[in-house]
């Protein structure tokens, strides 16, 4: 299992708002290692690499800031990133674009059920960001 598969699960499991930005914040980490890892040899989709891994560093940004996040989940992402080394273009960026699909879901989930006005703006705009990466890969959608 790959550090974005293992993600995907800890999003799809997380129950609690700190949880959630947890997970969350650590998935806008590993789209942009596995982003900057790829651009280079993505050829035509070297813009999108670049502009989606400009949004994970915003939308990671905003996790930053909202109140509920664990302070300690911030700092470090622990080990080597799993940059995804051996897929090709396309199917990192399927990766990616499924991945931050799910981050949209789950921070507007998010953003809807805090009664904190702070968090829910922190969840609101890195769910836009999680939606712009979304955009920009979606041309490796799998048959």
């Amino acid at each position: 299992m790959n550090q974005i598969t293992a993600t995907l699960g800890r999003l799809q499991t997380a129950r609690t708002l700190p949880e959630i930005l947890d997970a969350a914040y650590a998935a806008f980490e590993h789209i942009i290692a596995v982003l900057r890892h790829h651009q280079q040899q993505a050829g035509a989709a070297f813009p999108a690499f670049v502009l989606a891994a400009a949004a994970a560093g915003n939308g990671r940004d905003d996790i930053a800031d909202a109140p509920s996040l664990a302070r300690a989940a911030v700092p470090a992402m622990p080990g080597a990133p799993d940059l995804m080394a051996g897929a090709s273009i396309d199917d990192a960026a399927f990766a990616l674009a499924e991945l931050s699909s799910l981050l949209d879901v789950r921070l507007s989930a998010g953003a809807a059920t805090t009664a904190s006005q702070a968090d829910r703006a922190c969840c609101e705009h890195a769910a836009q960001e999680a939606a712009r990466i979304g955009e920009l890969l979606g041309w490796a959608r799998q048959p």
